[in-house]
This record gives C-alpha cells, structure tokens and sequence, in this order.
C-alpha cells in the first residue's frame, strides 16, 4: 500500500492541476484549444483514468492529451504493488507468469472482440511493461555495470526508433517502438560515464522535471508552433529549427512547471497524506 500511495502522491498533484488548467481553458477560452473540445463524461473519465474517447481525436487520449499513458501505469502500479509483497525468491516466476498473461490479453481480439474501453488494454502496448519487468529482474540478478557492448544497443534501438514510423501502421507497436526503447534502455544502463559539477547538475535536473515535462511538453510545443508558422518560412531548415527549439523550449518549460508548480504541490500533498497515515496509525494504537 505504502508504493501504491507513494506513486498516486508523484503523479495524481500534477496531473489533476494541469487538467484543471485544460479544462478552464475549454470551457472559458476554447478557440486556445484547437484541437480538443468540452465533454462531460470525457473530463470526468480523465480525471479518473478511465480511458474514454476523445471528443475530437477519436483517440482513447485524456483532456491532457499527453497523460493518456497514466491509464497504463495506474492498471501495473497495482501489478507491481503485488508483485512487491511476494518473497525475492519468487518473483522471477511472477515476472513471466505477468508477462504471460499480458501476451494473452493482447491475443484477446483475436478471438473475440473487447468492448470500450476494455480493448484499451489489449493493445499490444501493455507488452511494453513486460519488457520493463524482464529488464530489471535480469539486471537485479546480473548487476554487472560494465559491458563493451552497450553502444551497440543504444546504435541499434535509435536506428529502430528512427524507422519505427515506416513500419508502426502494420507492425505492432510493442515491436516497431517497444523493442527498439528497451535497447535503448538497455544501453544506457551499462554506459560507462560518470558525471560530475555542471553536467551532473543539468542531467539531475532534467531527471527531476521529467514527469512535469512529460505533462506539459504539449503546451510549450503548441504555443511555440503558432508562433514559429508566423515568423519562420516553411522548409526542410525551418522544420529542423523547430524541433531543436522545441526540444529546448519544452525541457526549459517543464523545468520551471517542476520548480514552481509540481514540487510544491506534491511537497504539500505528501506532508498532508504522512500527516493522515500517522494519526491513523496513532489512533489504531489506543
């Protein structure tokens, strides 16, 4: 329970603030949001990560369209929450017998067809945690921080990253994307680097705002695409200018969301909830 409260303190503060703000400007500035729309039962399903389908997108995305990913990590944070109260010494078998079940979940459709928002969690995407699982069980049992090869992975799932949007319309995407990204995960888990002064201050930094970059990378990248259709000409050499800038705009402004919205937020929050555990535990004991 305490990994499950612990999660929903990281992630719920943030998400539900910047949905507020999502849904302030549908209802009070919608020409803003142009590519999304008011509906009741879409907002009241995003904020309770129940995968509904877009008003305008068609898509299963949330009224934040970038934490449509959340519905995937609340359903395994639970799977994970399980996995954490059963012994070190059977949680290999756990970790294929999850990864065993998530392959027939996602064979599922071709036997019968899910109704919505079941069919959500039938994508082959949810393969993608098995991935994760096998990693890290496989890099808890062999911790060995160096290996020659790790420049190969990283080569590897880029070039597979790179090619993944030629082959993702008929290739499922736990194999056009999936495998590529647990390469690339891979490879860096054995990087022999060592930072120190600025650059270890940069990357931690960067490290910390991730989830608020994550969340609000959308809303830099929108404003500055407006933006950059007025003033810079169309063009092989704009639109490289444009994903520079937006990778540099957008990590600047997920950094000052971390920094003055979602660190003091989640801050407050955890310090109310360890409050609540803590009286209860107190009056559990008179």
């Amino acid at each position: 329970m305490r990994f499950l409260r612990d999660r929903l303190v990281r992630i719920l503060p943030l998400y539900w603030a910047l949905s507020v703000f999502m849904l302030a400007l549908l209802l009070f500035v919608p020409s803003v949001a142009q590519t999304s729309s008011f509906d009741l039962m879409h907002t009241i399903a995003s904020f309770l990560f129940i995968p509904w389908t877009h008003p305008v997108q068609n898509l299963y995305y949330p009224m934040l369209v970038p934490g449509w990913s959340l519905n995937y990590e609340i359903f395994f944070y639970i799977i994970f929450a399980i996995g954490m109260t059963i012994s070190r010494a059977r949680r290999g078998p756990l970790v294929v017998f999850t990864c065993s079940v998530l392959v027939a979940i996602t064979l599922l459709p071709i036997i019968m067809p899910l109704p919505r928002p079941l069919d959500f969690y039938s994508r082959s995407m949810v393969l993608e945690f098995g991935y994760g699982m096998l990693l890290a069980e496989a890099f808890l049992r062999y911790p060995s921080k160096t290996s020659k090869l790790w420049w190969l992975a990283i080569v590897i799932g880029s070039v597979g990253i790179v090619f993944s949007a030629a082959v993702m319309h008929f290739v499922p995407h736990a194999f056009a994307v999936g495998l590529p990204a647990l390469l690339i995960v891979l490879g860096t888990l054995y990087v022999p680097l060592r930072l120190d002064g600025w650059w270890e201050l940069i990357v931690r930094e960067i490290g910390d705002a991730s989830y608020s970059i994550y969340l609000s990378h959308f809303m830099a990248m929108s404003a500055l695409g407006q933006v950059w259709r007025k003033l810079v000409p169309d063009g092989p050499y704009g639109w490289a200018g444009f994903v520079l800038c937006s990778l540099i705009g957008c990590t600047l402004f997920g950094i000052v969301v971390y920094r003055f919205l979602e660190r003091p937020l989640t801050g407050v929050i955890r310090q109310l909830v360890l409050s609540m555990a803590n009286a209860d535990l107190s009056a559990s004991k008179t």
